[in-house]
């Protein structure tokens, strides 16, 4: 594989803004989502490995990085439970030492249920019983993570094509 550095070639006030819109974690803050949109091989994939490499590897205190994108014949209910059980391993352990030392804002009950949900569910996505309990849990999980002072990032490659590959609508 060729290093990104190799390949990067400008782009500089694009990476400066994406650092500091997206790629910097605001202490208290409930986060946002951004789409970054163009031509297809113009290097949008290429910048976002760039900033999510160099956050990773100067990655603030209880913040985490995942990088993910749609598959062809995933499910968007699959895809979501794919995403939380990545996040589950490397949060697990964080969300355990930070209940214990904030209790003001203990939430690691709930987020360790909604992790079980999609672990003991990952064969059943197609049920309106899933959905509806995934749509609930999935509205407190990032709220939960925020209120304890966990940040995430989530870049998902090829976003623009979720309409076309989710085969659920």
């Amino acid at each position: 594989p060729v290093a990104i550095e190799t390949i990067f070639i400008g782009r500089q006030s694009e990476l400066n803004r994406l650092r500091r819109d997206v790629f910097f974690v605001e202490p208290n803050s409930y986060g946002f989502c951004y789409s970054l949109i163009g031509l297809n091989g113009i290097g949008k994939t290429t910048l976002i490995r760039k900033l999510t490499d160099e956050f990773k590897a100067n990655c603030p205190i209880n913040s985490f990085c995942f990088s993910t994108d749609i598959i062809d014949g995933i499910s968007f209910w699959m895809f979501w439970t794919k995403l939380i059980l990545n996040i589950t391993k490397p949060l697990q352990k964080t969300v355990h030492a930070h209940a214990a030392s904030n209790a003001e804002y203990d939430n690691t009950e709930e987020i360790l249920e909604i992790y079980d949900f999609f672990k003991d569910n990952r064969t059943n996505t197609d049920t309106p019983e899933f959905r509806s309990q995934a749509i609930i849990f999935l509205s407190e999980l990032f709220p939960y993570y925020s209120e304890m002072g966990i940040r995430i990032i989530i870049t998902i490659d090829e976003f623009d094509r979720a309409q076309d590959v989710f085969n659920d609508g």
